[in-house]
């Protein structure tokens, strides 16, 4: 099998996002193997771009959370050894890479928030 990309797409004036469909160059959808490569890249998808439409809360984001444990524990099952570098995250299973996958920057609204809810965390505690 070959190796995976899902690179991230800019539209325009957007955010950069991660396509699920990018798999179906790999892998027909009609096959079992095509359809596991579909379903974790739709995971893959979900969690990459969670933060480019929620906002980070003060008392956590169990929805980020379930997506984060959905990745991890895929990575799990499958033996795969998850290598992060500035630009990707690269899963391999001994020495071959399977999955290599561009990394999306936080948007600026993500650390907004995160200084209010610092703030009111702050105020409360006092």
């Amino acid at each position: 099998m070959r190796i995976i990309y899902l690179k991230k797409h800019i539209e325009l004036d957007e955010l950069p996002f991660i396509d699920a469909t990018d798999v179906f160059k790999y892998a027909s959808e009609n096959t079992k193997e095509g359809l596991s490569l579909y379903q974790f890249a739709l995971i893959i998808e979900k969690y990459f771009n969670y933060w480019n439409t929620n906002s980070p809360t003060a008392f956590g984001n169990p929805d980020y959370n379930h997506l984060e444990g959905e990745f991890i524990g895929y990575i799990k099952a499958k033996e795969f050894e998850k290598i992060e570098t500035k630009t990707e995250v690269v899963l391999c299973k001994g020495n071959r890479k399977v999955w290599v996958i561009d990394k999306i920057e936080k948007p600026q609204h993500y650390y907004d928030c995160e200084k209010e809810n610092i703030k009111t965390l702050n105020a409360i505690l006092r």
